[in-house]
């Protein structure tokens, strides 16, 4: 007798074959039996006809961190159906740690993101959010986990900027010889105590400088461990294609398998060059090169946790001192036109432009000295100015009667904490990366158990998969909906070395998802008219399994903690 027999189910097993009425058996943590059951026992018989059951998601590309100890119920993930969390991306780990700790996602003053503190100072942050600090290593971090536990599976890359955190103190600077040299053993330490491999901090999020020299012999260390280079390329607008080559050209020379993270084409301007970032790949492929990207399956670039502030396009002049001291500076006409021609120049912003090689890296152009950026920019939250929210600045702009720039100071004169999203990445170029057989979907985001802010959802954390089923499997076609399922799982798995997880065979961990093809979907991108956040407004996702425990019951999470840490090979 089993415990869990799921019966009359469209089984979509996660290979991308066509689905077929069938029953599954779930005993203990795994798959007892797939097909046709007959009279088959189980403790728990859940007739499930018309919903389709398949293996559980897989964020490829998540950002939990530190969430997975403030927040292991996983609400936003369980609800989408993501069975495993992955983090360690875009060059950011919560390992190691020895004197300093990098301050991103767990303060309360967003200027102070992306800020080098004291590892003492970082303990009284992580306090405020119920997390002790007392781990400086991969084995007592994921010990750590395990003893907190978790809604999902887990596993963590390591991270260019943490290496050279813990090795140097300073993530901007180029490591000496015999720093690169320390950043390898503790590189080296971690795959051991399975890390999946290396991520790269890429120089766009935090104007980090490196030569593909380190790269390539980082990711030598991770590939010795059987583990893989996860790339945050260098650029994502007008250098992509540079970017793509040497992503590849270093996994190439590493002799590792590659991820390329979060594949996008960024400004209007380079629409159509996901086509040729496709070619590159297939021809890396050709080579021998093993190649897999992921992406997230919407249109603006910007997300993660919450949304960036619209002050992050003003001066750092401007914004210093708080809230308090951004209202006095915008009453000061003196103050305001100064801000102002400043914003025009579109030079203000450390928005990180690279052309090229490393040595040629500089702070480039403000995202505002974009051609089209007046429509490409929009806004999600804005106490006080509740009617513009999800408009672009354009028609933000015209409905005040005011010029683009000064509508962006006029927002923000109504509330400093109003925030934005640049919606800059072309749809084509979107539905080309993904209609790509070996793109896989990631949410780009953490943890959380509700997004509070007022104002227009921002739902790639807690709608990503539900709506690439909604949209682009049932709405548009774009997708066969097991060539989806396929890239939400088996393609994922195999890509991070799962060989456990991702497929609908007995012996294969019981990560399962039961959703309704009918009217599975996420929430919509933008609802000026909904006025508050109101997250979880998935559609369709009836049940959730890890390990052959319910996590996800209809709209309600059960509370059981039954995932695990996936370690790599080494």
């Amino acid at each position: 007798m089993t415990d869990l027999l799921l019966k009359n189910a469209r089984i979509v097993d996660g290979t991308g074959n066509p689905w077929y009425v069938g029953d599954l058996a779930v005993d203990g943590d795994s798959i007892a039996a797939v097909g046709r059951l007959g009279t088959l026992e189980a403790r728990q018989v859940l007739d499930v006809a018309g919903r389709v059951v398949a293996p559980g998601f897989i964020d490829i590309h998540g950002h939990s961190d530190y969430h997975v100890l403030a927040n292991p119920q996983a609400e936003n993930k369980i609800m989408q159906g993501v069975t495993t969390d992955i983090a360690g991306n875009c060059g950011f780990s919560a390992v190691p740690i020895r004197d300093v700790w990098l301050q991103e996602w767990w303060v309360e003053d967003p200027n102070e993101r992306f800020t080098v503190v004291p590892r003492e100072k970082g303990t009284e942050v992580l306090k405020r959010h119920g997390i002790d600090l007392d781990w400086s290593n991969l084995a007592e971090y994921y010990d750590r986990i395990e003893r907190n536990g978790t809604a999902v599976n887990y596993g963590s890359f390591v991270g260019q900027a943490a290496l050279r955190l813990a090795v140097t103190g300073d993530y901007f600077r180029i490591p000496t010889d015999k720093e690169l040299e320390g950043m390898k053993v503790l590189l080296a330490q971690a795959m051991e105590q399975g890390a999946l491999g290396f991520s790269t901090e890429s120089g766009t999020h935090r104007g980090m400088d490196f030569a593909i020299e380190e790269l390539i012999e980082l990711c030598r260390v991770a590939a010795a461990y059987g583990g893989r280079y996860a790339c945050h390329i260098r650029n994502y607008g007008d250098t992509l294609i540079a970017a793509v080559k040497e992503a590849l050209d270093v996994a190439q020379q590493a002799g590792i398998e590659l991820i390329l993270s979060h594949m996008m084409v960024y400004g209007l301007e380079n629409s159509g060059k996901a086509v040729r970032a496709l070619e590159l790949i297939e021809e890396a492929r050709a080579r021998g090169l093993s190649v897999v990207a992921d992406m997230f399956p919407y249109w603006f670039n910007e997300a993660l946790n919450f949304s960036p502030l619209l002050t992050a396009l003003l001066p750092p002049w401007f914004v210093a001192g708080g809230d308090s001291l951004v209202l006095e500076r915008l009453a000061d006409p003196q103050q305001r036109s100064k801000v102002k021609a400043q914003l025009q120049e579109g030079k203000s912003s450390p928005w990180y432009v690279v052309e090229g090689r490393a040595e040629d890296e500089a702070y480039g152009q403000s995202p505002l000295a974009r051609d089209h950026w007046e429509d490409e920019l929009v806004l999600l939250t804005c106490r006080g100015g509740e009617r513009y929210q999800g408009q672009t600045m354009g028609s933000i702009a015209r409905a005040m009667g005011v010029d683009p720039f000064e509508a962006i100071l006029n927002l923000l004169a109504l509330d400093p904490q109003a925030r934005k999203v640049f919606a800059s990445t072309n749809t084509d170029d979107l539905r080309t990366f993904m209609a790509y057989p070996g793109m896989a979907f990631g949410t780009d985001g953490g943890l959380v158990k509700a997004i509070l802010r007022p104002g227009v959802p921002n739902p790639m954390l807690y709608a990503s998969f539900p709506h690439v089923l909604g949209k682009y499997v049932r709405e548009e076609g774009l997708l066969t909906l097991e060539d989806a399922v396929r890239k939400m799982t088996s393609l994922p798995a195999r890509a991070l070395g799962f060989a456990d997880r991702g497929l609908l065979l007995p012996g294969m961990r019981a990560d399962l998802v039961v959703f309704d093809p009918d009217s599975v979907a996420g929430v919509p991108v933008y609802d000026p008219a909904a006025g508050r956040h109101t997250p979880y407004l998935n559609k369709g996702i009836d049940l959730v399994l890890v390990n052959g425990q319910v996590v996800l019951d209809g709209d309600t999470p059960t509370g059981a903690l039954p995932g695990q840490v996936l370690r790599g090979t080494g």
